[in-house]
C-alpha cells in the first residue's frame, strides 16, 4: 500500500518540519502495523506531499521621479525599465513635472515627495538650469536626506552631478565601476538597463528590504 498525506496547513512554513516529523512518525507505525498484519507485506512505500500555497508578499516602494519636462521621453524609457520589477515588487512611480499646472500639481508633488522611499533626480543640463526643480522640488527633496528615503540620482546626459547630491550614488556606472551617462552608453538601452538595476540594487542594500533579484 502506498500511504499518501497531502499538507495543506496554513501555518506554513513556519510549522512544516514539526509537522512533517509528526506524519513520517505516524506513518511508520502504520506502515509496521500493515506489515505485521500481512506475512507477506510487499515493500512499503511513504510519501509525505507537501501542498504550499504560501508566496512571498511583494514588498510596496514608493518612488518618485524629478526631472525636466524637456527630458520627457528619456525618463520614459527608465520608467519602462525601473517597472520590469514590477515582476517581484509592487512599485508606485510618482513623476515629476517642470511645468507645474496650479497649486493642485505642486501640492500633489510635495505629497509624494514627503512619502517616497526612493527619490531619483534625473540629471541633465535641462534638470540643472531649471528654475521650477530648483526652487520647488530640490529643497523637499533635500529635507529627506535624514528622513529615511534613499536618493538615487541618474545622470541622463553630460553634466556636472551638484554638489547638494554629491553625498548621493550617482547611476549608471559602467562595467568599470565609472558614472557614465545614459547617452554614452553603446545603447541608451544598456544604460536604462543598467541605471535601474543599480537603483535596485542600492535600495536592497539602503532599505534592507528587497532581496533574490
Amino acid at each position: 500500500p502506498v500511504l499518501t498525506h497531502s499538507v495543506t496547513d496554513p501555518a506554513l512554513p513556519g510549522a512544516t518540519l514539526d509537522r512533517l516529523s509528526q506524519l513520517i512518525e505516524s506513518n511508520l507505525l502504520n506502515a509496521k502495523e500493515l506489515v505485521a498484519g500481512s506475512p507477506r507485506a510487499p515493500s512499503t512505500h511513504i510519501f509525505v506531499k507537501a501542498q504550499t500555497s504560501f508566496a512571498e508578499p511583494k514588498q510596496r516602494m514608493s518612488v518618485f521621479v524629478s526631472y525636466s519636462h524637456d527630458d520627457e521621453k528619456w525618463v520614459e524609457r527608465l520608467i519602462t525599465h525601473l517597472t520590469t520589477y514590477r515582476h517581484d515588487f509592487s512599485l508606485d512611480i510618482f513623476r515629476s513635472a517642470e511645468r507645474s499646472v496650479g497649486d493642485i500639481l505642486g501640492h500633489n508633488i510635495s505629497g509624494a515627495i514627503a512619502t517616497a522611499d526612493i527619490i531619483i533626480p534625473c540629471i541633465s543640463a535641462n534638470y540643472l538650469t531649471s528654475d521650477y526643480i530648483r526652487r520647488e522640488e530640490i529643497p523637499q527633496i533635500l529635507a529627506r536626506r535624514d528622513d529615511g528615503a534613499l536618493i538615487a540620482p541618474v545622470l541622463l546626459s553630460d553634466a556636472p552631478i551638484p554638489r547638494y547630491l554629491n553625498h548621493h550614488r550617482a547611476v549608471p556606472y559602467n562595467n568599470r565601476g565609472r558614472l557614465q551617462p545614459i547617452r554614452r552608453f553603446s545603447s541608451a538601452e544598456a544604460g536604462y538597463h543598467a541605471a535601474a538595476g543599480q537603483i535596485m540594487e542600492m535600495a536592497q542594500s539602503y532599505l534592507g528590504a528587497w532581496h533574490d533579484f
